[in-house]
C-alpha cells in the first residue's frame, strides 16, 4: 500500500502540518499509519478529500466540534447539518448588527427609530421542547443537540404553524447562561411514548406575542 507524507499532504490539503497533527488528535484526519521507528504521520490518497473538506469548514470558522459532527454523515445530511449551522452564524450576525446600530445610536446620543409594533393571537397548543442552561459559546451545540433530538421525537406540524421557536428565560452571552429553550409544536398531544434525551412535552398555553 502506497503512502502519503505528512508533508505531501500537507501540502496536497493546504493544510500546515501542525493542523494536521491537531486534527489527528481529535480523531477528525487521523493518519492511516504512524511510522514505529521515526514517528513519521503517513497518510492513504483517500484521505485527502476528507482533509480538504476539514479546511474548507475551517474557513468558515466552524467549531472542531461541530465539523466532527459533520464528517460522518453521508452528502445529503452533511449539507443539510452545514446548512442549519451557518443558518445559526447568520442569524447571531443579525442580531449583533442590530446591537451595533442601537450602540451607535446611543453613543451618538441620539433618539432610537420607533418602530410600530403588532401582536397576533396564539392559541394553546402542545408542544416538545429541549430547555438547556447554555452560554454564547454553547449554543451552535445547543441548536444542533436540540435540533437533532425534536426531530428524534416524531413528526411535527407542517408550514408556518409547525416552525420551531426560541425562549430566552434570560440572557444568554459569554457571561449568562440564559435558561434558553427551543420548541416544535406537534399535533394535539403528540406521541404519548418516551421521549429521547432530554426532551419535554407540555402546552404552551394561548397567548399574545409581538
Amino acid at each position: 500500500m502506497t503512502y502519503i507524507t505528512i508533508g505531501e499532504f500537507a501540502e496536497r490539503t493546504h493544510l500546515s502540518p501542525k493542523a494536521l497533527r491537531l486534527y489527528g488528535e481529535l480523531g477528525l484526519v487521523v493518519p492511516a499509519r504512524i511510522d514505529p521507528d521515526s514517528g513519521y504521520r503517513l497518510y492513504r490518497e483517500e484521505q485527502v478529500e476528507q482533509a480538504r473538506l476539514v479546511g474548507l469548514l475551517r474557513r468558515l470558522d466552524m467549531p472542531l466540534a461541530t465539523i466532527a459532527q459533520v464528517l460522518p454523515l453521508d452528502g445529503p445530511e452533511a449539507a443539510k447539518a452545514v446548512a442549519g449551522w451557518w443558518a445559526g452564524v447568520e442569524a447571531a450576525t443579525d442580531e449583533r448588527r442590530g446591537l451595533v446600530d442601537y450602540l451607535q445610536v446611543r453613543l451618538r446620543g441620539e433618539d432610537h427609530p420607533m418602530y410600530e409594533i403588532e401582536l397576533r393571537s396564539i392559541p394553546e397548543r402542545t408542544v416538545l421542547s429541549v430547555n438547556r442552561h447554555v452560554d454564547l459559546s454553547g449554543t451552535e451545540g445547543f441548536f444542533e443537540d436540540a435540533f437533532a433530538s425534536l426531530r428524534a421525537a416524531g413528526p411535527g406540524i407542517e408550514g408556518i404553524a409547525g416552525a420551531p421557536f426560541l425562549i430566552f428565560y434570560g440572557e444568554v452571552s459569554e457571561d449568562s447562561d440564559g435558561p434558553l429553550e427551543l420548541c416544535r409544536p406537534v399535533v394535539g398531544e403528540g406521541e404519548s411514548g418516551a421521549l429521547p434525551g432530554d426532551v419535554g412535552r407540555r402546552v404552551d398555553p394561548a397567548h399574545e406575542e409581538a
